[in-house]
């Protein structure tokens, strides 16, 4: 037999604190993307600049100059590219070689603050460098 007055419902605080939960549990997952968007937006910056450095580097090698390889490659925003310390001669015991090193200065993040509208805002960026030494044979 089925009572008449029995009730089937949830209280209101029953309900309030299922939302609550959920609100927490949305939060979180939300956070959890952003950091998850951030990271790979950085670690796509981190891979273009390397590839860029070792673009630098190859033309090094097929015997262009640091002047030609900054007018032939394009320009990339937030990207510093630098050679230095060039040694032409012997190094260790191998004769007719010339040695280079190429640097890289580039921000992998470029903002810390926030995002709006399609692009990062505010905030002070670290930037990271890379030094990769290029060898070649010596083109005197």
């Amino acid at each position: 037999m089925i009572k008449a007055n029995s009730s089937h419902a949830y209280s209101l605080i029953e309900v309030i604190i299922a939302g609550a939960i959920l609100m927490i549990a949305i939060g979180a997952v939300a956070a959890m993307a952003l950091a998850t968007v951030t990271q790979q937006e950085t670690n796509i910056r981190i891979s273009q600049a390397i590839s860029y450095q070792e673009q630098a580097a190859r033309l090094y090698q097929l015997g262009l100059t640091p002047t030609a390889i900054a007018s032939i490659l394009p320009v990339e925003p937030g990207v510093t590219l630098s050679f230095k310390n060039e040694t032409i001669g012997p190094i260790g015991t191998i004769a007719g070689i010339q040695k280079i090193d190429c640097e890289i200065v580039f921000q992998p993040n470029p903002a810390t603050v926030g995002w709006s509208e399609g692009s990062w805002v505010g905030g002070t960026t670290a930037s990271r460098t890379n030094v990769m030494v290029v060898i070649r044979p010596s083109i005197r």
